[in-house]
């Protein structure tokens, strides 16, 4: 199962937790997010098309969170299912985010049913088929079209992400707040801390502060990275 990543403005994805995803769903990764009116994505492919070492796209994910720690930002992980190339191997096509127009663009975690391709993912086969082929463009905000996707992708969960940095998530309560940020699932953690959910923390302030030791070797290293970032 794929992990979809919203950090939300302020706040940030640990080196540790981005490494962990990578293990759990090393099938291409990709990040998006907005500046100056404009959406900016990158994927962990590099030039040639090959697959990036998974120290170098957290590095690089790691260094964009600092850099654009007060904007909404999209983080994906994938674990291809259906959609490779000739040879099998997952590909810079069918990974995500993807881009539904100039103005928005998309994560996914789940399946929805659409016909099978062994070339193309249904993520992608969904944005071709229903999101561009749309008669208009296709905007956040709309509670009808929230109806009419959240109807289509049945248990899937989607975040958009628009130019001006606003995010809107496709079966919000079927995913998990933490520390700020959403998650479509928490698969990719160790088993102890997959049951906390800041959407249920109405918990005790100890399993907060559980969490927060949890992260308290992480902070260090963050703010380390983030001065070498400053000196750059």
């Amino acid at each position: 199962m794929c992990v979809a990543i919203l950090k939300t403005k302020g706040n940030r994805i640990t080196k540790k937790e981005l490494l962990q995803a990578w293990k759990t769903n090393s099938d291409g990764a990709g990040i998006a997010w907005a500046s100056k009116g404009k959406l900016n994505i990158v994927k962990s492919y590099n030039a040639d098309g090959s697959m990036m070492d998974a120290e170098d796209f957290v590095k690089q994910a790691v260094r964009l969170q600092g850099k654009f720690i007060n904007e909404n930002m999209l983080i994906h992980f994938r674990i291809a299912t259906q959609g490779r190339d000739e040879l099998g191997n997952p590909d810079v096509a069918n990974c995500h985010p993807f881009i539904v127009n100039k103005d928005v663009c998309f994560i996914h975690n789940g399946m929805i049913n659409m016909p099978y391709s062994k070339l193309v993912s249904d993520t992608r086969l969904f944005n071709r088929d229903y999101l561009r082929a749309l008669p208009f463009k296709f905007k956040l905000g709309n509670k009808a079209m929230r109806k009419l996707i959240e109807n289509k992708i049945g248990q899937s969960k989607l975040i958009f992400l628009d130019s001006k940095g606003e995010y809107e998530i496709m079966n919000e309560s079927f995913g998990t707040w933490e520390q700020g940020n959403w998650f479509s699932n928490r698969n990719h953690c160790p088993l102890r801390h997959r049951v906390f959910s800041f959407s249920n923390a109405m918990q005790s302030n100890q399993d907060a502060d559980s969490l927060g030791d949890k992260w308290a070797k992480e902070d260090a290293e963050w703010d380390a990275l983030e001065e070498e970032f400053k000196l750059r």
